[in-house]
């Protein structure tokens, strides 16, 4: 499998950290990840189970009719939002949220103004937790994640306007092509499946030697298709990692980038396709296209699970979930940490959520408006540009 070789350079608050500094921090992020592979191995041999659970996979991949639910579900008392998407025109907001007697979706009415103002189109149950929502690019359709963020996972896909069920697939993460005719998700194993999406047929599997494929996007030009990987041994790899497979060759191996980093990568593109943004521990890792290099933004405690781009690529917003040391607000629960991309540096520092669990995801307005972010019970709608909050809604 062809392996992208890439500079490795660490910036921290736009500074480039000199030669003899990065030795240090790489060999603590070896340390650390001796560390990890140690406990993981103290707790197989005491018979333990760690992490989640994952489903029982359906093999070979199948699609299926959304089980029905009652509405009843869908009406329980509201415990968390755990996602959040904005429509292609801004016109709707799609919510996930979490219940004590079941999980649901709500679609939402919107002016583009204040998401207090919304108006409630529908909710309606789903049957697992929605992890992530996505929309196809036309608006028309709604692919709804349910499962563990580590796991085996279900896609359910519903229309857009009315929230009525389509079909379910295998597999997490959803993302649709460009021409709204494929729809890729992410499997526990390390296969990514393309499905079409007019019928729901299984047109493709790409295997990776890896133990789970964790998040997938179509590259901006609609040429490629990556995927982060997570491999729980290998001797050629430093366990995470993304996938790049070509679409007009996808019998052909896909390029592989290893990443610095012992956490699970979430990543994001940028719209004109040069960098791709990996939250990780500690910061955020840029790989650039034209340097061939992989970049290290900050060197900070905390834990990024969230990363997105705002649509004119200027700014990238990071979600931290859990306790965030920060040096103006004191320590903090779930943070948006904004960095501009042309200063390769955090410039401000968001915090909206007081309880915990706080944060859980992030979305832009399509138009870079605004940005939303979800977690304990509410949307949050932020004036990125000044850190100010500019509406609430609560659930």
């Amino acid at each position: 499998m062809p392996k992208k070789k890439l500079d490795y350079i660490i910036i921290e608050d736009g500074q480039t950290i000199p030669t003899r500094r990065l030795r240090f921090i790489l060999i603590g992020m070896l340390l650390g990840m001796l560390t990890i592979t140690a406990v993981l191995l103290a707790v197989t041999w005491g018979g333990e189970h760690f992490g989640p659970i994952p489903m029982t996979p359906t093999f070979p991949p199948s699609v299926t009719a959304i089980p029905t639910l009652t509405a009843a579900n869908a009406d329980q008392p509201i415990t968390g939002t755990e996602s959040v998407a904005v429509s292609p025109d801004g016109a709707i907001l799609a919510v996930g949220l979490l219940g004590k007697g079941g999980w649901s979706v709500e679609l939402r009415r919107f002016n583009g103004l204040h998401i207090a103002d919304t108006e409630r189109i529908t909710r309606f149950p789903v049957t697992a937790p929605p992890i992530h929502l996505t929309f196809s690019p036309d608006g028309k359709w709604l692919a709804v994640t349910g499962g563990a963020p580590i796991g085996w996972n279900i896609t359910e896909l519903y229309d857009a306007q009315t929230g009525a069920p389509r079909f379910a697939l295998d597999g997490g993460y959803a993302a649709f092509s460009l021409d709204n005719q494929l729809l890729a998700t992410t499997s526990y194993d390390g296969s990514i499946f393309l499905w079409d999406v007019a019928s729901g047929a299984l047109l493709k599997t790409l295997h990776h030697p890896a133990d789970s494929a964790h998040q997938v996007q179509f590259t901006p030009d609609g040429r490629s298709l990556v995927a982060a990987v997570y491999m729980l041994e290998s001797a050629e790899s430093n366990n995470r990692g993304l996938s790049q497979w070509d679409l007009t060759n996808l019998d052909a191996p896909p390029i592989t980038y290893d990443l610095f980093t012992d956490w699970i990568p979430y990543f994001d593109l940028s719209p004109d396709g040069r960098f791709t943004m990996i939250a990780q521990r500690g910061g955020v890792q840029v790989i650039d296209q034209r340097q061939d290099s992989l970049l290290q933004w900050g060197i900070k405690d905390g834990i990024a699970e969230m990363v997105t781009f705002s649509p004119d690529g200027e700014w990238l917003a990071l979600g931290f979930n859990g306790l965030y040391p920060s040096p103006t607000h004191g320590n903090v629960y779930g943070p948006i940490s904004l960095y501009s991309v042309a200063q390769a540096r955090e410039v401000r520092l968001m915090v909206g959520y007081s309880d915990y669990p706080q944060l859980s995801d992030l979305a832009f307005a399509p138009d870079g408006a605004y940005l939303l972010s979800a977690g304990s019970g509410a949307l949050i709608q932020w004036n990125y540009l000044d850190g100010t909050e500019i509406s609430r809604l609560e659930f």
